[in-house]
């Protein structure tokens, strides 16, 4: 069980500039999660998997961190609706988050993407939310709202990119794409853009 299945080639980086030069190649590690343990997949380890005592209903692994290796696992509990992030190497829990409202997709986020920091994107019926976990204040901060284009659309993927030229935690992505299916036109596959901290006028790009 866990999210789409969207794997993201080097690293996770979408359309992001990369300032920490940390090695980001391959494919980003693969959760695979039960609801007594957390599979963790690395095409570049030996063994490649590493079974870790978390059950969750989906979970995404951030990049290395820093240069000790710090990684962080991001489970959605689907029962409690709640978030609760893991740092891997001590098993411990970082910090929960009890969801309001429905999850409908989740996803690491580059460092540049937010503040130069831990940072997962998730996306409600309301919008989307930068939630830098290891924040003084930990509350996600809304980033887009979901107008009525986006409504009832399913999210296969989601990338940020672009940068506002700032560094540190002033440092923001500039622009969010969605690839989502459309029930209403037979499954069709559309692809929106939409301003990050801006005025959430979404674009529809495969037209």
């Amino acid at each position: 069980r866990g999210p789409p299945a969207t794997r993201h080639f080097g690293g996770n980086r979408g359309g992001l500039p990369d300032y920490r030069e940390l090695e980001r190649f391959g494919v980003g590690a693969i959760s695979i999660c039960g609801s007594e343990k957390t599979i963790v997949w690395r095409d570049d380890q030996v063994p490649p998997g590493l079974t870790y005592p978390i059950g969750a209903s989906g979970a995404v692994v951030s990049d290395q961190m820093d240069e000790d290796g710090s990684e962080f696992l991001c489970c959605f509990q689907a029962k409690e609706k709640r978030m609760v992030v893991f740092e891997l190497s001590t098993r411990t829990a970082v910090v929960e988050l009890q969801m309001t409202t429905k999850l409908n997709y989740w996803r690491f986020l580059p460092p540049e993407a937010g503040e130069d920091t831990l940072c997962f994107m998730l996306i409600t019926p309301v919008g989307g939310f930068h939630w830098m976990p290891l924040d003084d204040s930990p509350r996600p901060r809304q980033v887009w709202k979901r107008g009525g284009e986006l409504q009832g659309k399913k999210i296969v993927c989601y990338e940020e990119g672009g940068t506002n030229g700032q560094d540190g935690p002033d440092m923001l992505s500039k622009v969010g794409m969605l690839l989502m299916t459309n029930a209403a036109a037979g499954g069709r596959l559309e692809s929106w853009l939409v301003p990050v901290c801006g005025d959430s006028q979404a674009i529809c790009a495969s037209e």
